[in-house]
């Protein structure tokens, strides 16, 4: 899992770098309220051509199923965060034929409105390559399942195609511990 650990902290390290490099370019911090960003959205939008017509996420492709057991959720604290951690196993059955063992961990948490927030990492495992991948998701209070999105930050061999794939997925999560999700991409 050490790996997993040094793909999220480059992923980070790269947010933060991106946002330095931004942020370095202005001398002085402006606030923008709400309202004027969404003003200027229009402005732009309306002399540049975009409108909500042409403004699509394309085709959305399946990428493959997921078939998980999950772990008993323990209570934990990260980053002085409280929630629930789980672990999962299982198999990835992709939709170009083949198939890959699946294991990771997710850090559950409950947000404003009471919606859970799922944030996690996994490996894809085949027997010529390898997937590391991390992902946030968002469920309503109470349900058993969340929609997010999925990163491969790293991808190799038969799995090589997945790398800096980003993909959305949906989740269902039954009682007696069994998941399923299925990922897409949008072409």
């Amino acid at each position: 899992m050490g790996s997993e650990k040094i793909s999220l902290y480059v992923v980070l390290i790269v947010v933060i770098a991106v946002v330095w490099s931004i942020a370095s370019h202005y001398n002085s911090v402006t606030i923008i309220t709400t309202s004027q960003i969404i003003q200027k959205a229009a402005a732009t939008n309306a002399t540049d051509g975009v409108t909500s017509s042409n403004l699509t996420l394309g085709t959305p492709h399946l990428i493959g199923t997921e078939y998980l057991k999950t772990t008993s959720p323990k209570p934990s604290v990260v980053n002085g965060t409280h929630g629930l951690l789980v672990s999962f196993a299982g198999s990835f059955v992709l939709n170009n034929g083949l198939n890959a063992t699946d294991t990771g961990k997710v850090f559950i948490t409950n947000i404003t409105g009471g919606a859970d927030h799922s944030q996690g990492q996994g490996v894809f495992i085949t027997k010529n390559g390898m997937a590391t991948f991390i992902y946030l998701g968002i469920g309503p209070p109470g349900s058993s399942g969340d929609i997010g999105t999925i990163f491969y930050p790293k991808a190799t061999g038969t799995l090589a195609y997945l790398e800096n794939k980003i993909a959305i997925y949906k989740d269902e999560t039954f009682k007696s511990g069994n998941a399923i999700v299925k990922q897409w991409e949008f072409k």
